[in-house]
């Protein structure tokens, strides 16, 4: 997969796309560890004027030379037939629905009112029947009566279900790699100052002098 480098902001005054340019060409150089590394695309943007341009100097009329060049040089992904099959990457809730689960569906094709299997992280299998099938449209969010394999969705239905886990086809329930969630690199504990200081760090010191 070749790199695709945007340089954005070229519409400020102030802006470096020059140097910018060589501090890019000179970090693959120091990182590369093969030639074909370093055939990289180079795209300049402005984001906020939704413009993109593939070669410096030249007005930007619009994104789409950006978007060509990602249908251009980014290869599509393989879709594997067989009954459906979806890791949940991600979880939302509704307070009439219930817990909605996010993926993108791996293989097959699933709809409304069809049954599935849930397998967990400890082995189990759950048996759900979906309720709702919503693709994104946007950021907004639309019911559909279908969805297939590549397509990124939310279901409802599942009653019990978490990040990691896979979403199958009763037919065939074969568990994806999972998806772990990484521990948080900062931990707080908060606590009553015992110490012999406290009510002593300065003039005011509770919560209703501070509000």
């Amino acid at each position: 997969l070749k790199s695709i480098v945007v340089i954005n902001k070229i519409d400020r005054d102030n802006s470096r796309i020059a140097e910018v340019i060589r501090l890019t060409q000179d970090l693959f150089l120091e990182l590369a560890t093969s030639v074909d590394q370093l055939d990289f695309q180079l795209l300049c943007a402005s984001a906020r004027e939704g413009i993109a341009v593939s070669e410096l100097g030249m007005k930007g009329k619009d994104i789409f030379p950006l978007l060509d060049c990602i249908l251009e040089k980014v290869p599509p992904p393989q879709i594997k037939s067989g009954p459906f099959q979806m890791l949940v990457s991600n979880l939302d809730y509704d307070s009439h629905k219930g817990r909605i689960a996010i993926g993108r569906i791996w293989r097959g094709r699933i709809a409304p009112r069809d049954s599935v299997a849930v397998l967990s992280s400890d082995g189990t299998v759950t048996h759900y029947e979906i309720g709702e099938v919503f693709t994104y449209l946007g950021l907004k969010r639309m019911k559909i009566e279908e969805a297939e394999a590549g397509d990124i969705v939310a279901v409802t239905g599942l009653e019990e279900v978490s990040i990691g886990d896979t979403i199958a086809s009763l037919d065939l329930p074969e568990a994806l790699p999972r998806i772990e969630i990484g521990k948080p690199t900062i931990e707080m504990t908060f606590g009553v100052n015992t110490s012999p200081f406290s009510g002593r760090e300065g003039r005011f010191c509770t919560t209703r002098h501070g509000s």
